[in-house]
């Protein structure tokens, strides 16, 4: 039968998926190519879009998103995935900006409180008041 050959480097793993993939998948190569991308370009961005609280950290996933539909779902069906991903995008981008009005409105209004109350405790310091001696 057909035997995998050999790599190099039996202790490497990459070494021995290359010498699977050129043997017996040499048609599937692409993909396990765009995984290797995908796996360098997903570090640290989340799984999830309902993970990001800032717009870059929403725009990256979405490249991510749309770099997977591209690499892994077939071209027929790629308008319908792309769709998805703008979708949630859509709804996490809404999302994220009543987040941020939110802190925005506490923290102007924990500003005003400081103010308010720096103003009510310089009103109760007392003054200081002169006396005139009138000489009579």
């Amino acid at each position: 039968g057909d035997y995998v050959p050999l790599p190099q480097n039996t202790k490497d793993s990459k070494a021995w998926r290359n010498a699977f993939v050129q043997h017996f998948a040499g048609a599937y190569d692409k993909y396990i190519e765009a995984n290797d991308k995908l796996v360098k370009q997903s570090q640290g961005l989340p799984a999830s879009p309902s993970d990001c609280h800032h717009m870059a950290c929403l725009k990256q996933w979405r490249d991510m998103q749309h770099t997977q539909v591209e690499s892994y779902v077939p071209g027929a069906f790629r308008p319908f995935a792309a769709g998805a991903v703008e979708q949630a995008y859509a709804d996490n981008k809404a999302r994220i900006q009543s987040e941020e009005v939110a802190k925005a409105k506490e923290a102007k209004a924990a500003e005003e409180a400081k103010e308010a109350k720096a103003e009510k405790a310089k009103a109760a310091q007392p003054t200081p008041v002169e006396f005139l001696a009138v000489a009579g």
